[in-house]
């Protein structure tokens, strides 16, 4: 007996995943996380070299996920700003938590993702970062 009512619909949504990821197998999924995230890595140097700002990863290398980047924004820009603007285009990004709340935004890559969808979301991002910086 749960001392409570168990989430079934999270318990269905793990049973899924869990035949997505058997179909896909286990190793080609993390791959494919790590592409996408590296890419994502990629676009945050492309960026920073792109408008001269001081665009980084917040994490350091050696730490960082293969599922979520988060970027460390130049102070011009504000995060929710960013995630309001890439919202408008029908993209959802996270922005920053606690006290990196204004000056952050996160991309994530992982689950379902695939690198075209991430390749989307970054060119998205990027106009709406091109435009808050105009």
């Amino acid at each position: 007996q749960t001392p409570n009512t168990p989430a079934l619909s999270l318990l269905y949504a793990a049973a899924v995943q869990g035949e997505y990821i058997a179909a896909e197998g286990i190793e080609n999924r993390w791959a494919r996380h790590q592409a996408m995230a590296e890419r994502t890595q990629r676009w945050v140097a492309e960026l920073r070299e792109q408008t001269g700002e001081p665009f980084c990863i917040y994490a350091p290398e050696g730490a960082r996920s293969p599922t979520v980047t988060c970027i460390a924004l130049t102070p011009k820009l504000n995060g929710d700003a960013i995630v309001k603007e890439v919202a408008k285009a029908g993209y959802v990004i996270g922005g920053g938590y606690g006290k990196l709340k204004s000056s952050t935004i996160r991309i994530g890559h992982m689950g379902d993702h695939a690198l075209d969808g991430v390749e989307r979301v970054i060119a998205v991002t990027a106009d709406a970062i091109g435009k808050l910086l105009a």
